[in-house]
């Protein structure tokens, strides 16, 4: 392979490589720690513009806070989930730019032509979670809880609640990218994805018991799109192994 990761095909790696790998990594992660920091700050000046965006499901409840420190805790939680999702490109960057030497030319093709894709279905993960799976969920569990109680909900347990489910199925965006990536790469192939259907539905079906409230229709919410992004994976996997052996096909 071409750049540093030739190095460990030999005997060993030195230490003046090994250090020098470190230190590189160190430095991209310095700056991503850094650019994270600025777009916190800057988050904070715009906190309640974000706050309002996200209050806007509750309709005409208020929500409510337990003491005086917990309004710091809700705009730090706001403006670290805005920083993170601004940071996730210059991230994703900073880790191309960390890799690509280790990797040959068609590698390098492969990978940087799914960046911006990657990117761009965190993004629509992040959406429809906000404004598809969450209103369904919050909704649902309003009505159940109205029909025994008065709910009055904490700002800090409706932002958790929030994240927790939105930003974990941003991240369960990205699978049909990185099927793609490693199916292009000849890592993964359709056959080894359909056998392991079943164990995948298995494991999806956990996620999303870990993602959604405890009663059926949330885990159905989330656990419905994570499974049909499996299918659209492995339907992407058959469509680069049919392109491939065309190509297979020509040269012969």
């Amino acid at each position: 392979m071409n750049g540093w990761l030739k190095d460990l095909d030999l005997e060993g790696i030195s230490v003046e490589q090994l250090v020098a790998h470190l230190e590189e990594l160190r430095r991209r992660f310095i700056w991503v720690l850094l650019f994270f920091v600025i777009t916190f700050i800057v988050a904070l000046l715009f906190v309640n513009r974000i706050y309002g965006v996200l209050e806007a499901p509750m309709g005409s409840q208020k929500l409510v806070i337990l003491g005086p420190a917990e309004v710091v805790h809700v705009y730090f939680a706001l403006a670290g989930m805005s920083a993170l999702s601004i940071t996730l490109p210059f991230a994703v960057w900073q880790l191309w730019l960390y890799v690509r030497p280790a990797l040959r030319q068609t590698e390098q093709r492969i990978i940087r032509a799914y960046v911006v894709p990657t990117i761009i279905m965190f993004f629509l993960g992040v959406s429809f979670g906000y404004f598809v799976i969450f209103p369904l969920v919050f909704e649902f569990l309003m009505k159940l809880a109205k029909i025994n109680f008065i709910p009055m909900i904490t700002a800090s347990e409706y932002v958790k609640f929030l994240l927790n489910l939105i930003l974990p199925i941003g991240i369960m965006f990205e699978l049909p990218v990185v099927i793609l990536i490693l199916s292009r790469l000849g890592i993964v192939t359709p056959k080894l994805l359909v056998r392991a259907r079943k164990y995948a539905y298995f494991i999806l079906i956990i996620i999303a018991s870990m993602l959604s409230p405890p009663e059926l229709v949330s885990h159905l919410s989330v656990a419905v799109p994570l499974i049909l992004l499996y299918e659209v994976s492995v339907t992407l996997s058959k469509l680069v192994e049919r392109r491939k052996n065309i190509r297979n096909r020509e040269k012969t």
